[in-house]
């Protein structure tokens, strides 16, 4: 079974731009689980995953063999640009840890470390903390507990794609409302990546 994985309803639709027959099959909560083909089924997980508890209990169910990460992420430093799509090749929290996801040979994106937190980032100082704590480049509230409940729990490797979506300020929301059709495109091209590069035919 291949997962995709996102956090908001928002970055859901672009994976149902592909899949337009979708099914639920499960919800608790604001999380989903959507029957998207036979073989492929999306994981709405919740803003900061809500309860990472059912994603296991749905994983134990039918266990993946590919999880899809795709999202939008805020940027810490200076090199990205809005709308930027970013290969995360490894997952990070606030205390160090870190997982390393799986390689997309092919994909002609730059690699970044993601780091994980528990709270929106919407002020500088709080961001340049942490890129110098972490050495992360970009900031999201999932991809960590979702790594690292996949990776106690099963072998699947676990893929992410990120587009820049803010700044890490306090501009951040702004700048996401006033950016959403980019941003929609940016999903769309990011899922269509995986699409075409790692699903079965």
């Amino acid at each position: 079974m291949v997962y995709f994985v996102t956090a908001l309803p928002f970055e859901s639709r672009a994976i149902f731009h592909f899949w337009g027959k979708a099914v639920l099959v499960q919800q608790q909560g604001s999380m989903r689980l959507v029957e998207l083909a036979p073989g492929i089924r999306l994981v709405e997980v919740g803003l900061g995953v809500e309860d990472a508890e059912v994603v296991s209990r749905w994983w134990a169910e039918i266990p993946p063999q590919v999880v899809v990460n795709v999202g939008i992420s805020g940027a810490l430093v200076k090199r990205f640009s809005l709308g930027d799509l970013v290969l995360v090749w490894e997952s990070c929290n606030e205390e160090g840890e870190s997982i390393v996801l799986a390689s997309l040979p092919g994909f002609n994106l730059p690699k970044e470390t993601q780091v994980t937190v528990s709270a929106p980032v919407e002020a500088e100082e709080r961001a340049r903390r942490l890129h110098r704590r972490t050495g992360a480049g970009l900031v999201d509230m999932e991809l960590f507990t979702i790594a690292r409940y996949l990776y106690s729990q099963h072998r699947a490797p676990l893929y992410s794609i990120r587009v820049v979506s803010d700044f890490a300020d306090s501009h951040a929301q702004q700048i996401i409302r006033s950016n959403l059709p980019l941003l929609r495109q940016r999903l769309r091209q990011a899922v269509n990546m995986f699409r075409t590069k790692i699903l079965p035919e």
